[in-house]
């Protein structure tokens, strides 16, 4: 039997650049401690199914994981809050984002328990 290929379907599902900068994010997929491509396509899909508004993610890395929800956002017209402690990985993230995506992100620096206080 033969294993269904994610990454192929959602080749098709968004634009060249996005999957272009998403490839390039999955080779250092272990280094920044990403979602798989199979996860990420997950909660995309569970975003769009619910119809969610709100998304919160703790521990914006590279922005991969946020590039996925960004996409399910977009469809649903929803708002996305990323909190991350190193303002690096956040600026490589908000770039990633910026080529990726239409939707304003709200991207938060510091702990996560210091920024959840204050939401």
């Amino acid at each position: 039997m033969e294993q269904l290929n994610i990454k192929k379907i959602s080749e098709t599902f968004f634009d060249s650049k996005t999957e272009n900068i998403l490839n390039e994010l999955e080779k250092t997929q272990h280094d920044f401690w990403n979602l798989d491509r199979y996860c990420a396509n997950f909660l995309n899909m569970l975003i769009k199914i619910n119809n969610s508004k709100n998304v919160l993610e703790i521990g914006t890395s590279n922005g991969y994981s946020g590039i996925w929800i960004l996409k399910a956002l977009e469809e649903t017209s929803g708002h996305f809050t990323t909190i991350e402690f190193w303002e690096k990985r956040q600026s490589v993230a908000r770039k990633n984002f910026s080529d990726c995506c239409k939707i304003q992100v709200e991207a938060k620096i510091g702990s996560a328990i210091v920024v959840l206080e204050d939401l």
